[in-house]
């Protein structure tokens, strides 16, 4: 097998999805890392790999992909021996798809607005309007397993777990899950600390809550890109 390149940066949920992805079906990656802070993102060669400039991407071989959940697919389809965390049966893979959608969309967003708001000084706290936007969020994902099931589209672990799991990891260290209003979910995450990749992908979501939280402790008194009070911009 070629190498499977992925440009990636350790503070971001997506890039661990698929990290996680690629461990469960057995191949290995090869990690290029992506400073955001430096807008790497932005330099040509990389937006000839990913012309949006988001993190990740995916080089195999002549093949380009970027968006975790379009690399997840890629690779599935690709590398994984069986179909089962993306069936081909189009039931299964319609409820798979559209639990993707809802966590890029919808439950992603509410991480995303986090994030950006305080790392680019914006907004430069959790606010009780981002936490009831968060709760909000959990309330509607609780809801995908109204059917008694224990992964989020059906009793098998599919792509879908793979998005919503890295989104909510983070999302529970900075505006805990309430276990007695969203028990479903509690149980859920409870359920994946027995999969292989759970401590890498808790590992990451903790460097990346403890990075915001660092952002807002040193910028309590700076309407500032919080960036540059952590890693300042070296002279020119």
């Amino acid at each position: 097998m070629k190498n499977l390149v992925l440009f990636y940066t350790n503070s971001s949920s997506n890039c661990r999805c698929v990290e996680a992805i690629a461990k469960t079906i057995g191949i290995d990656l090869e990690f290029k890392f992506i400073n955001l802070y430096r807008e790497e993102n932005l330099n040509p060669k990389y937006l000839s790999i990913n012309p949006i400039g988001t993190v990740p991407a995916l080089i195999d071989g002549n093949i380009k992909v970027f968006d975790s959940h379009a690399i997840g697919i890629y690779l599935v389809e690709k590398y994984a021996i069986v179909d089962s965390l993306y069936p081909k049966d189009l039931l299964k893979r319609t409820r798979i798809n559209q639990i993707l959608f809802f966590e890029a969309s919808y439950l992603f967003a509410r991480l995303f607005e986090i994030h950006d708001s305080i790392c680019n000084g914006r907004d430069l706290t959790i606010s009780s309007a981002k936490i009831k936007y968060v709760e909000r969020g959990y309330e509607n994902t609780e809801r995908l397993f109204s059917e008694g099931n224990q992964f989020v589209a059906g009793n098998d672990m599919t792509l879908a777990d793979f998005s919503v799991w890295s989104t909510l990891l983070v999302l529970d260290l900075l505006i805990p899950i309430n276990n007695q209003k969203y028990p479903k979910l509690r149980t859920y995450l409870k359920l994946l600390e027995e999969h292989p990749c759970y401590q890498a992908n808790f590992g990451g979501a903790q460097k990346q809550a403890d990075f915001i939280e660092k952002c807002m402790e040193k910028a309590k008194n700076y309407k500032i890109n919080t960036f540059e009070l952590i890693y300042p911009r070296p002279p020119i």
